[in-house]
């Protein structure tokens, strides 16, 4: 079991502390919400069925063109939730027609901490490059 501190700081302390990160963009999980005993999440459960999607994503290739949206990208959204299908995940469905791809997404996994080349998946490492458009 957690054994609690018995660190007692005065409020006026806190309070210039907190200034101070308010001042760097940083808010303590603490009082910022988002730490809790027990999981919590605003999500619901949903099912999205691929036959009511694809229609849709079909839809999508008809009305929006590459020149509009280079990737043409249908997000899956918990009814709950802005954008997301949950506060982990994010769910999408891509369609592309033969011949209309967009461009590739860069690189492929990122080069070591130290610039010295990508994982290979094999124990070894391919020479890193920039990435060229």
């Amino acid at each position: 079991m957690l054994e609690l501190s018995d660190i007692q700081s005065s409020q006026e302390e806190l309070e210039n502390y907190y200034a101070q990160l308010r001042a760097q963009h940083v808010t303590p999980a603490w009082i910022g919400g988002g730490i809790s005993v027990e999981p919590r999440s605003e999500a619901v459960p949903y099912l999205w069925r691929w036959r009511d999607l694809r229609p849709q994503a079909m839809r999508a290739a008809e009305l929006v063109g590459t020149q509009q949206a280079e990737r043409r990208v249908l997000r899956l959204t918990n009814p709950n939730l802005r954008g997301v299908a949950s506060s982990t995940l994010v769910a999408n469905i891509q369609i592309v027609m033969p011949g209309a791809g967009p461009p590739p997404f860069g690189g492929g996994p990122a080069p070591d901490h130290r610039g010295k080349g990508r994982p290979t998946g094999a124990g070894t490492t391919t020479p890193t490059t920039p990435m060229r458009r």
